[in-house]
Formats: structure tokens, sequence, C-alpha cells
């Protein structure tokens, strides 16, 4: 019995740290391509993609599922908005405008919001691991993103890409949180299904007019298809499906801490991709991340069935 009360929020920390991983890599990949992929443009595409390959590998629960879909359709509507379409696209449009410093920080907003968010709307208790553990993991992640020197905090310049990535955050959030009211009788991925199909959806007005109106039109070559495939297997599925799974198992308090492994991962691949260095500040910061988790961690954690 207790066996099973350690492994699996275990395993439920294991696919929140591959989806930071998953995350971390769209970072990095954001980054690397912004010049060449326009934001909504790559938004829309990826989550086009991620629905079409749902629908058909999930065609027969959809199906048996739709009742409840409908009957969950503000649940799914504001699960699509918030996640994907608000909190992807504007990652993506601030990559074009603000340093990787700043976002890294604004991301970070998100990880403290959830548990007053979560106590506000789902009653959901604040316990005092939680906040120890978030405040740590939210110092690492400080000591990061300055590079060992918090105090250049006070002369980092803001632009008008942060307030997008503000925004998003806030987006995030409120994903995260509401997130816990899905049903154990809809499944994850049925969830994923439709609410990838309704951000593509409400993306392709925004598509069509940075297209037309913005001059930003996708190129079909090698770079544009692996940032698509990354985005939609990896950023998408395969970080989704692991986060949507640990946050029902662990609950968004505790799930939302692992946010802050996201600029770790994303800094360790700039490094391998980006021939950027690895220095001391950054293994400092990785500690102290991993200590708030691990604190985190120490609180109960919330008991919950999870279908996928």
């Amino acid at each position: 019995m207790n066996t099973m009360n350690i492994s699996f929020p275990a395993h439920a920390s294991g696919l929140l740290v591959l989806a930071s991983l998953c995350w971390g890599g769209n970072i990095v990949l954001g980054r690397a391509v912004a010049v060449d992929v326009p934001p909504i443009g790559l938004s829309f595409w990826r989550w086009t993609t991620v629905a079409c390959i749902l629908m058909l590998y999930n065609h027969k629960r959809l199906s048996a599922q739709f009742l409840i879909v409908c009957q969950e359709w503000r649940l799914v509507a504001t699960l699509s908005l918030t996640g994907m379409a608000i909190f992807h696209s504007l990652q993506y449009s601030a990559l074009n405008s603000t340093t990787a410093i700043n976002v890294a920080l604004i991301v970070a907003v998100s990880p403290l919001l959830v548990p007053l968010l979560a106590r506000l709307l789902l009653k959901t208790p604040i316990s005092s691991y939680e906040m120890l553990g978030i405040f740590l993991s939210f110092l690492g992640l400080v000591f990061l993103v300055t590079r060992g020197q918090p105090g250049t905090l006070v002369a980092l310049d803001f632009r008008s890409g942060d307030l997008l990535m503000l925004v998003g955050a806030c987006s995030w959030t409120v994903y995260t949180v509401v997130l816990k009211r899905k049903p154990d009788s809809l499944s994850s991925l049925t969830l994923l299904t439709w609410a990838s199909a309704l951000t593509a959806l409400c993306l392709l007005p925004l598509y069509l007019w940075e297209s037309s109106v913005g001059g930003r039109t996708i190129d079909l070559n090698t770079t544009t298809v692996l940032s698509i495939a990354y985005t939609a297997v990896f950023a998408s599925l395969a970080g989704f499906i692991c986060f949507n799974t640990g946050v029902a198992i662990l609950g968004p308090a505790k799930s939302a801490v692992y946010v802050h492994l996201i600029p770790v991962f994303a800094s360790i691949l700039a490094v391998l991709f980006l021939d950027e260095h690895f220095h001391t500040y950054h293994a400092l910061g990785i500690i102290a991340i991993g200590s708030g988790i691990l604190v985190t961690m120490r609180a109960t954690p919330t008991k919950t069935n999870v279908q996928t």
C-alpha cells in the first residue's frame, strides 16, 4: 500500500519533468526560428496537425464520449483558449520582440499564482511545503536567468513582448487550475483532441490576418516542416498528455512548480544546439529548483483517477 502511494506521485513527477523538457525545447526552437517562421502561423499549423493526428487515432473514443464533451463544452473551450491558443501564440510572439531572460522570468510568475487561484476557485488549501517549495524553486530560477547576479533585475530592459508574455503566463495559470475540474469520465486524450481542434479554429482568422495584412507567410521548407513536427509531436502531444496526467494526480499547485524546470531544460538545450556555454550559476540554479520541487512533493498528494 505504501509502495503504491509513493510510486504513483513519482510517476506523475516523471511525466511533469518530461513535459517541461518538451516545452523547454519548444522555447529554444521558438528562439531559433523566430525570424523564419511567423508566430501565429507556427501555432496554427501546430494545433491543426495535432487535431488531425488525434482525430485519426482517437476517432472511436471521440464518438463514445461526444455527449460528455457537449456537457463539458465550457471546460474544453476554456482550456483551449487559455493553455493553447493564448499562451503558446503569445510565447512565440514574445520571442520575436524580447529577451530570453525576460521571457523566463515572466513564465516563472505562473507557479506563484497557481496556489492562490486554486484556493480561490477550487477551495484547495495551500500547504507550507508547497509555498516553501515554490519560493525555493523561484529563487533558483531567478539565479539561473540572471546568470548568478540577481542585482541585474533592476536593470532589465522591458519591451513590448514582455506584456504579451505576462498575459500568456496568467493564461497558463488559469489553464493549470481549471484543468483540475476535468471529470473522470472524460479521457485526457479526448479532451486534448477537441481542445486542439477548437484552438486551430480560433487561430485561423488570426493566421489569415498575419499572412495577408501582416505579410508574414509560412514557406514550405525543411525548417518549417521540422518546426511544426516538433511542436506537434513533442511540445503538444507528449507535453500536454504528460502535464494533464500529472495535474490529475498531484493537483495544480504541486504540478505548477515543475514549470520552473522549463528554463532549466531550455538552458541545457541552448548549450547543446545554440552554442551557448554552461556556467556555475546554471548548476546552482538547477540545484535550487530541484530542492524546491522536492520540498513541494512532501505535501500530501491529491488522489485522482486518471484516464488517457
